[in-house]
């Protein structure tokens, strides 16, 4: 088409409209989308939790079988022992001393100590059991059956929300479209009015005739632009129902729906585990009390005070015996006397022959010592008999031979000790008769024959 007849179409049926861009309604399928993945992670939230509490119950059921499987058999084997007749060993107390225990009495303590622990033990295990376990398991169920039943009401919500906003969608279109109309139409009754405003016709068209047609064109103009601000106003106001119900569904709908699937999960969680701790605080704390306790008992254990105490219980282990001198027909003399000549003789023989015999198991229990020591050294390397002598006795029995020895020997010497300071204090010349002794002629007739003595 020529430019001539171009602005003649122009002038008889106006511009032609420009082609309007599709407006796409993607609020509602968006919304659609977002309230499926909702209602997912709401269900994936809930098994999350849910799987949390059968955690707990598990976890709590069999720590708990742990906790009594202990707590019985300490309370078990604290019973035995409790039951068995331990002895009866009193303490001695003292106004104003410290207090002591012998070891008896801290054993006692001991079994008594661990059955108040096992019983406590056993208490905090049904605490577990009943406050724990089978709440959590209440609980788990109810949040599985009340799951179905929120969300299938929250997905009512979403439908009515999703209708709201389809509204939003159907408005925004009615609104572009009318929109795109008057503003083509504006733009015409522009270019007319500039015209007149210029009275300029054309070769085609007369003044009159263009103001007949500006006349047409904005009296559409105007009907455009009710018909556009019309669908402005629907769009605005869809758009603050869609926020407002956008927001009563975030702040009301969704947190009731998410607080009842959670029905106080968070507040249960918490006062399990609080619980759990505190239990296990104030079993700890009575164990730490009762340990202290036995190990301040055991503090005080001392051989000494051990035996004073079996002493007041067993009088006979404390009675030291001594004999005193009986004079007969009352007899003054209780010393040895040396009036005679021939008791002289007799006591200086046998004042050497005692000294002579001290000498000799001195030296029987320096030679039996070193031998021990010996002994040990090839016990301690392993080696079950004395390699010189393989056919000869263990080095167990050759101890125990040397140490009865030595035990032989030291009785025998105190006995020829005390003769002889007898002598002494009777007032027998003692030291000038031992003069006579040749120490050395004595060590060197000491036995050299016996199995047992050689090495």
């Amino acid at each position: 088409m020529d430019s001539k007849r171009q602005s003649y179409y122009e002038r008889e049926y106006g511009k032609p409209q420009r082609k309007q861009p599709k407006v796409l309604s993607n609020y509602a399928k968006f919304l659609k989308n977002l309230h499926t993945e909702q209602i997912a992670k709401l269900h994936a939230k809930n098994q999350h939790e849910c799987d949390l509490l059968e955690d707990l119950r598990t976890y709590t059921i069999k720590r708990s079988a742990i906790e009594k499987s202990y707590s019985e058999a300490l309370l078990k084997i604290s019973s035995a022992y409790l039951n068995k007749k331990i002895p009866n060993i009193p303490d001695i107390k003292t106004d104003g001393a410290e207090e002591k225990w012998n070891m008896w009495n801290v054993w006692r303590t001991v079994l008594e100590e661990n059955e108040k622990l096992a019983r406590a033990r056993l208490a905090a295990v049904e605490v577990f059991q009943q406050q724990i376990a089978d709440e959590a398991k209440f609980l788990r169920q109810h949040k599985l059956n009340v799951a179905k039943k929120c969300t299938d009401t929250l997905a009512q919500a979403h439908k009515e929300l999703q209708l709201t906003v389809l509204d939003v969608d159907k408005n925004k279109k009615m609104y572009f479209d009318e929109e795109h109309t008057a503003h083509d139409v504006r733009d015409k009754a522009k270019d007319i009015e500039e015209k007149l405003k210029k009275k300029k016709g054309s070769f085609f068209q007369s003044i009159t005739s263009l103001q007949k047609n500006s006349a047409k064109v904005s009296s559409r103009r105007d009907q455009l632009e009710e018909k556009s601000t019309g669908a402005r106003n629907d769009y605005l106001l869809s758009i603050a129902a869609a926020n407002a119900h956008q927001n009563r569904y975030f702040l009301v709908e969704l947190q009731s729906c998410m607080q009842s699937m959670e029905s106080s999960v968070y507040e249960k969680v918490s006062e399990f585990l609080t619980l759990m701790g505190r239990t296990e605080l104030l079993t700890c704390s009575a164990t730490q009390h009762s340990f202290g306790k036995i190990r301040d008992q055991a503090q005080q254990l001392t051989r000494e005070y051990n035996l004073q105490c079996l002493y007041l219980y067993y009088p006979v282990l404390k009675q030291h015996i001594q004999y005193e001198y009986e004079p007969c027909d009352n007899d003054p003399v209780d010393t040895v006397t040396m009036d005679h000549e021939s008791v002289v003789q007799t006591l200086a023989q046998e004042a050497r022959r005692w000294a002579t015999r001290v000498v000799r198991e001195t030296a029987l229990v320096r030679d039996a010592t070193r031998k021990i020591h010996l002994y040990q050294a090839m016990r301690d390397a392993g080696q079950k008999v004395d390699p010189n002598d393989p056919n000869g006795p263990e080095l167990e029995v050759r101890l125990d031979e040397l140490r009865a020895t030595i035990r032989r020997s030291e009785t025998s010497k105190v006995k020829y000790e005390a003769r002889l300071e007898c002598l002494r204090n009777s007032g027998a010349p003692v030291d000038e008769w031992l003069k006579e002794v040749d120490l050395l002629a004595v060590q060197d007739t000491l036995p050299r024959s016996s199995s047992l003595l050689s090495v």
